[in-house]
């Protein structure tokens, strides 16, 4: 942050008493304290930071994506007077929240920045406004299991404690089904028990099972019993998909390597085969099966997605002869069962 030498104003300085007090609040050594210090007061030569320095130099660190979002939180909590600037202490304390705080230090200041109302209560529209915030910067983190970081993992526990919070939720969007998978897998201990099981509604959005990794064409296989035992007494479901509408896989894994392209390129090819739209229509038969065999409650469901004009029909005759006195619209770009 800036040049080595600022010239820093008498009252800002560092003394041996103020550094005392930033270590035992910040957690940061002497060395990195001093670092920040220096830094801070050659972009902020008058001791004061505004938006516009904090986000530049947040992208340095963290990552454009971010910047907006830690920006708003460390102003909406630290600018205590509203004058749109923060002293260096303010902006050191922030940092170290977000870095390397406790996990209820953070929980403390997310509540603190959604509670406009100040009343330390959060009501519908605040929580509505915190949960969509988090969920806004989780999917905005990576999305292969193998690469989270351990700042990711921290977003996936402190999401859980959200959706553990004592509301009864009834709805649930996830844009990107693999994130709940995420925090079941990393922050099982922080989700609250039976915390989904009001959910009556559900929307998520499930990669492809036909194009990308392995691990990727394979996350929809986790979707029954993810929904069975978390969200029994769900009615609805919305999938979003960007090709075909079954979401389990028959894509055999890939073991080529560097020559991906020209093995996808071969499955592709298969997929118009009478074989493969036969294969389908009976996995997609599975899936649906399951799905309503084992959520007793569960009466539609609604995918988009993207099939071949030779699969409409098939699809509708199995839907039709699985499900009898069941309302079926088959689309080429959407699937529909009332049961």
């Amino acid at each position: 942050m800036g040049n080595k030498h600022p010239k820093i104003p008498k009252q800002e300085e560092l003394t041996r008493k103020r550094i005392h007090y930033l270590k035992k609040l910040t957690k940061f050594s002497e060395a990195e304290i001093q670092d920040w210090h220096v830094g801070f007061f050659q972009d902020c030569p008058d001791g004061k930071l505004n938006k516009e320095t904090l986000t530049k130099e947040y992208k340095r660190y963290y990552g454009e994506h971010q910047a907006k979002i830690f920006c708003d939180y460390v102003f909406k909590i630290f600018d205590k007077n509203r004058d749109d600037s923060i002293s260096f202490s303010e902006f050191l304390i922030a940092v170290s929240t977000r870095s390397q705080g406790r996990l209820r230090d953070r929980l403390g200041l997310i509540f603190d920045m959604y509670d406009s109302s100040r009343d330390k209560k959060l009501d519908t529209k605040e929580l509505t406004a915190l949960i969509t915030a988090m969920v806004k910067l989780l999917l905005e983190s990576k999305t292969s299991c193998s690469t989270l970081t351990d700042r990711d993992k921290v977003r996936a526990k402190i999401f859980a404690h959200l959706l553990s919070m004592p509301v009864q939720l009834k709805h649930l969007f996830v844009k990107k089904f693999e994130w709940l998978l995420y925090v079941i897998h990393y922050a099982a201990d922080e989700l609250r028990k039976n915390a989904l099981t009001t959910i009556q509604y559900a929307e998520f959005g499930i990669p492809s099972c036909n194009i990308g990794r392995n691990e990727s064409i394979h996350i929809g296989k986790n979707l029954v019993s993810i929904l069975s035992t978390y969200m029994p007494h769900l009615h609805t479901l919305q999938l979003w998909r960007s090709d075909d509408f079954p979401w389990t896989s028959l894509r055999p894994n890939d073991k080529y390597g560097r020559y991906y392209g020209p093995f996808i390129t071969r499955w592709k090819r298969s997929l118009s085969t009478v074989e493969s739209i036969n294969d389908h229509v009976t996995v997609f038969e599975q899936d649906l099966s399951q799905l309503f065999d084992q959520l007793k409650e569960f009466i539609f469901v609604d995918i988009c997605g993207i099939i071949p004009r030779e699969k409409v029909e098939p699809y509708r005759l199995m839907a039709q002869t699985r499900f009898p006195n069941s309302r079926i619209d088959v689309q080429l770009t959407r699937f529909r069962l009332w049961i």
